[in-house]
């Protein structure tokens, strides 16, 4: 689980970053805005003052449905400017026709790979999806990769002139962002002071942080879910462990007396849980491997539902991975069979032909898992309490909860069953009185496996409930929020916000539609609050959208209040 997780998120993170890079390129910084993007303005305002290291930039996504009906990057370039940022994109041996490039309308170039594979040639017309509104370009040229790294950038990527993209994106006179190359905070300070209201400075990195902020939570309750599946392999191999060391402890008495020594008694057994660990780790990093190939999918769809539009084409499978999971698993069965193999390294040769003597060692741990239940169940309630959003601290609650529940298994166990045994034995007889107490004698397996058990089935509970709340908090939430007939909006790449806004024809009119009673209209956007230092949700409504099931501020009768703000 935990390799094939780690394929799968691995695969997803670096399917973005080689996106992000091709966008990128060289640059340090970027000048960015609110929604309605850059005035290309300041773009001619830097050159004229002699930055000459920067380049505009539109950029944005597209459904590209003459390729595969699959979601891509669309980037408008300077292709004059961008020789010092993007230049194997630019060098004469990539691009076959640059004139065209610049004077044909509707131009753009792809890489050669991606042509071949749907079949294109120069002069050919691809159908885009813009913002939601159909249109078409015309191939005029064709991107050669010079190694494997670029062609997996180019692979998702259409490049037009920055005039063309302005035309598809509907972004006349506008930028989505100004790349820079600043080598010295000097002049990264003047180009600040230089800077209009509402443009600001970020690095090159701000973005890829951001999106692994994003799916840091999607990643770490992967994580958490793989190592509870640990923790419960941990439990079974040591039962299983356990289970081998007393079905031979005649043999280890006879070992003992014809002279091996304790220590060679105790590395025997911890070497054949070794090589059994490297077999099964071995075959667990092919499946997790083969594992996370499926998994990609999955994952996949799930970030660009709720983050951002990737496209996986190959599977990164890093030494890394492999390398913490054959650690984690020979560590995990090492651990497991460490306390069978002391017991069997500590036990008299006389005392291993009685089975008495190891339920009683058992016996005399209740205590001691009674105190080491309530110090780590408080210490993970406490963990859970803290106030704070931290999802490490969580898990880490979490993991603390259910190792005191595994650890009070077998005084539980022995509670459970000895004021179970008067009862069964009234209703069924000598066998009600034997089944009890047969579980209480051979405490030392099958507590373990109830702890097993317990675990996952706890698991399976903990995750059904999970999952069952947050369907019915987006229940309640749809039910909240979807109060009208019909929506109308415009196609979207993810199941977020729309990915471009509706005709202002289609929205004057919308009311005076036959049958329609009333509509009220809502514009979303991401914008920058300098207060809080990250980017927020802007709704923009003119109404109530909930039929009074949400909590404006206006509902309750203090429009008056509100009208001015608003308005102004």
């Amino acid at each position: 689980m935990i390799v094939a997780i780690d394929v799968s998120s691995n695969s997803a993170q670096r399917a973005f970053d080689l996106s992000a890079a091709a966008i990128t390129g060289k640059s340090t910084h970027r000048l960015v805005s609110g929604p309605a993007g850059v005035d290309q303005q300041l773009y001619f305002d830097l050159r004229r003052h002699g930055y000459d290291f920067s380049a505009p930039v539109i950029e944005g996504y597209v459904l590209a449905r003459g390729l595969g009906n699959r979601a891509m990057q669309f980037m408008g370039t300077d292709p004059f400017a961008e020789s010092a940022f993007r230049s194997p994109l630019w060098s004469n041996q990539n691009i076959a026709e640059l004139g065209g490039f610049l004077t044909r309308p509707n131009g753009v170039v792809l890489s050669r790979q991606v042509a071949q594979k749907y079949g294109l040639a120069v002069g050919d017309r691809i159908a885009l999806q813009v913002k939601g509104a159909p249109t078409t370009v015309t191939l005029v040229g064709l991107l050669t990769p010079a190694d494997e790294v670029s062609n997996q950038k180019l692979s998702d990527l259409i490049i037009a002139d920055i005039s063309t993209a302005q035309e598809l994106f509907h972004m006349p006179g506008r930028l989505s962002h100004i790349d820079l190359i600043i080598k010295d905070e000097a002049t990264a300070t003047r180009i600040q002071q230089r800077l209009p209201a509402g443009v600001r400075m970020e690095t090159s990195d701000t973005q890829r942080d951001t999106v692994k902020q994003m799916t840091d939570a999607f990643t770490v309750n992967l994580t958490a879910l793989s190592l509870i599946a640990l923790l419960v392999g941990i439990f079974l191999i040591y039962n299983t462990v356990t289970f081998n060391v007393v079905q031979r402890r005649p043999f280890f008495a006879i070992l003992r007396c014809l002279g091996v020594t304790r220590e060679q008694l105790f590395w025997l057994i911890m070497t054949e849980s070794l090589v059994a660990g490297l077999i099964g780790t071995g075959l667990g990093l092919l499946i997790g491997i083969w594992l996370g190939e499926g998994l990609i999918g999955l994952v996949t769809q799930t970030i660009n539902d709720f983050y951002f539009v990737i496209n996986v084409r190959n599977v990164s499978v890093s030494a890394e991975s492999l390398l913490k999971g054959l650690i984690i698993g020979i560590f995990a069965a090492m651990l497991a069979t460490l306390p069978p193999a002391i017991e069997a390294m500590r036990t008299v040769p006389a005392s291993t032909l009685r089975r008495s003597s190891l339920e009683s060692k058992i016996t005399k741990l209740m205590p001691w898992l009674w105190v080491a239940w309530f110090g780590l169940g408080s210490f993970g309630v406490l963990m859970l309490w803290l106030p704070g959003n931290n999802l490490v601290v969580a898990f880490v609650g979490l993991f603390s909860v259910l190792i005191a529940l595994a650890l009070i298994a077998p005084p539980l166990t022995r509670f459970v069953m000895l004021r179970l045994a008067p009862g069964l034995g009234r209703l069924l007889g000598p066998i009600g009185r034997m089944a009890p107490r047969n579980i209480v004698r051979s405490l030392s397996r099958t507590s373990i496996a109830i702890a097993a058990l317990m675990m996952a089935v706890s698991l399976m509970v903990g995750v059904s409930i999970s999952v069952g709340s947050f369907r019915q908090t987006l229940a309640n939430w749809l039910e909240v929020t979807l109060k009208s007939d019909v929506y109308v909006s415009p196609p979207t790449l993810t199941s977020g916000r729309p990915s471009g806004n509706l005709p202002v024809d289609a929205v004057r009119n919308i009311s005076k539609w036959p049958g329609v009673r009333d509509a009220v209209m809502a514009r979303y956007s991401s914008v920058f609050a300098p207060d809080w230092g990250r980017e927020v949700e802007l709704m923009a409504v003119s109404g109530d959208i909930s039929d009074g099931k949400r909590p404006y501020r206006w509902i309750d009768g203090n429009s008056r209040q509100l009208s001015g703000p608003l308005a102004g």
